[in-house]
């Protein structure tokens, strides 16, 4: 599975980008099939990392982090959408847009839709059950918080 890191410097200082890339470094092992970094353009103060780890046909060709088409919503996701068909209809996708399209977008789309009720909208397991419960109650890698002075250092492995 993939891995995802990020950096929040809450006194609004620039993320040093050795820092970012040492962290994907450190955990490269992750993500054979690529990576990517995104920083927040306006201050530099916020940054995401990604190791793409290929785990489904949907993901072959994703390119996390991912912003929305406005650019007002940045992702990037250790996630699999169980029910696609059931989120194309309610987010009206076009058919010939469905083979190719990976979850990462379908969560974009659906947290544009929904919100902060995105995760009990759309992202269920079969038994209808919030997808975000259910994995909080099976942690594979769990998200690990590591408050400095004043940075939050965010990665879902410990190296």
């Amino acid at each position: 599975m993939s891995a995802v890191c990020g950096i929040f410097n809450l006194d609004g200082r620039p993320v040093v980008q050795e820092i970012m890339g040492g962290m994907l470094t450190a955990m490269n092992y992750w993500g054979p099939d690529g990576s990517g970094i995104w920083r927040d353009v306006v201050g530099g103060f916020v940054a995401l990392g990604h190791l793409m780890l290929h785990s489904t046909p949907e993901s072959v060709g994703d390119t996390l982090p991912r912003t929305n088409t406005s650019g007002n919503l940045v992702l990037t996701s250790h996630a699999r959408i169980d029910n696609r068909d059931e989120l194309f209809r309610r987010l009206n996708v076009s058919p010939s847009e469905r083979a190719k399209m990976p979850d990462s977008t379908l969560i974009l789309m659906a947290y544009q839709k929904w919100g902060q009720e995105c995760p009990e909208q759309s992202i269920q397991n079969s038994a209808k059950r919030p997808l975000w419960r259910l994995i909080a109650g099976q942690i594979v890698k769990p998200l690990i918080l590591d408050p400095l002075i004043e940075r939050y250092l965010k990665s879902n492995t410990r190296e």
